[in-house]
């Protein structure tokens, strides 16, 4: 699904405007998002979690070269089902 269908979804189920449903979309997600980065977790009960993880450095090989290089630390977001989820699956 697309965000665009996403928004024809909710903007269906809420009975608001599309242009009100992708800002309602919009805001969810940008709390999510400052809140994952602000404390490293977010979660939403039923649904998941969002949590950074670090990254350790590691190396690695240049695909196209194969030279050996070193790939510095960083951080990713993974999410974890949350049991409604799973449960739907």
């Amino acid at each position: 699904m697309y965000k665009k269908e996403l928004v024809n979804e909710i903007a269906a189920k809420q009975g608001v405007t599309k242009k009100k449903a992708d800002k309602i979309l919009r805001d969810v997600l940008e709390c999510i998002m400052l809140a994952t980065i602000d404390t490293g977790e977010c979660c939403v009960n039923g649904f998941g979690s969002f949590k950074l993880k670090n990254v350790p450095e590691h190396s690695g090989t240049n695909p196209q070269t194969g030279e050996k290089i070193t790939i510095p630390e960083r951080q990713r977001i993974s999410f974890k089902p949350g049991s409604v989820f799973k449960g739907s699956l």
